[in-house]
């Protein structure tokens, strides 16, 4: 294999990453979403509801706003591992494009 189509070849592992990474990404939008659903219905049996739903909706609260904490941990991470491999993949490109 030359090096070119061994630089071709790992552009390409990079590309799949990063398109790994991507829906990863969108994947922790939707769970944040879900979080604050989760925290509106918790919210509405505090105000609404007493006794057990009460301690329910507290700890319906509570477990939503620790999942949108660590949606919102892993989303930075993600787009730390994305900025990563784009600037591989930038850094593969040029070196491609320097064997011309």
């Amino acid at each position: 294999m030359t090096e070119k189509q061994e630089i071709a070849r790992r552009i390409g592992e990079i590309e799949r990453k990063i398109s790994d990474g991507e829906a990863l990404l969108r994947g922790t939008g939707r769970a944040a979403g879900v979080g604050w659903a989760f925290i509106a219905v918790g919210l509405l049996m505090i105000v609404f509801l007493q006794d057990v739903f009460l301690i329910i909706g507290l700890i319906v609260v509570a477990a939503s706003a620790w999942r949108l904490y660590t949606a919102a941990r892993y989303r930075r991470e993600i787009e730390e591992g994305l900025s990563e491999y784009r600037g591989r993949k930038a850094e593969l490109n040029a070196t491609l494009m320097m064997k011309d």
